[in-house]
């Protein structure tokens, strides 16, 4: 409730041509279109920036799992393989299911089971890393060379591999691993 004070305070404020304090409703609209204005140019943007930032992200962590690959068979002076899979529990050779592995190959035949036959991995052959799919807008694929890559005890790789990733909106990034074993993010050939 207004005191009798506080009432004279108000008329007398209007009466000496002070104005009200707030916005008014135009200016409220045109701040509301401005800030429309800049979402509309900004979200599409950001959006892009994600899609951006996943595909490092995925090209980081197979470059990751090639520099384990590569330490480990210098490590453990065995052959280590990264391969694509679509478990943790061998290679399938097919890298659209965007999983992949690295294991300890000990009997260097190039597949997870000690010659047994039964497709698994076995205790004899360690599993050091399994990194599951990033979703169904990305996806990788072999350029040239062989869907595993395989390691010698020296860290050199079996020959030159490169692996594209490709997103929904037809970008794409390669990692490439040299002969050397040195893997290396490079722009990817014209298919």
């Amino acid at each position: 409730m207004l005191t009798n004070s506080r009432l004279y305070r108000a008329d007398h404020d209007q009466a000496a041509g002070r104005r009200a304090e707030g916005f008014t409703l135009l200016e409220m609209i045109i701040t509301i279109i401005i800030a429309m204005i800049l979402m509309t140019i900004g979200i599409p943007s950001f959006f892009d920036m994600i899609q951006n930032n996943r595909m490092t992200s995925e090209n980081n962590k197979l470059i990751s799992g090639l520099l384990l690959a590569r330490s480990e068979a210098v490590k453990r002076q065995y052959e280590v393989v990264l391969c694509p899979s679509a478990d943790d529990t061998g290679c399938t050779g097919d890298w659209t299911d965007n999983n992949w592995i690295v294991f300890v190959d000990d009997d260097a035949d190039g597949t997870t089971e000690p010659s047994d036959g039964n497709g698994a991995l076995d205790s004899g052959e360690p599993l050091l890393r399994y990194e599951a799919s990033a979703g169904s807008t990305l996806g990788w694929s072999v350029v040239t060379g062989d869907a595993s890559i395989i390691f010698g005890a020296n860290g050199m790789a079996d020959g030159a591999h490169t692996l594209r990733l490709l997103d929904s909106r037809g970008e794409d990034s390669c990692v490439e691993t040299l002969s050397s074993g040195r893997p290396v993010s490079v722009d990817c050939p014209n298919p």
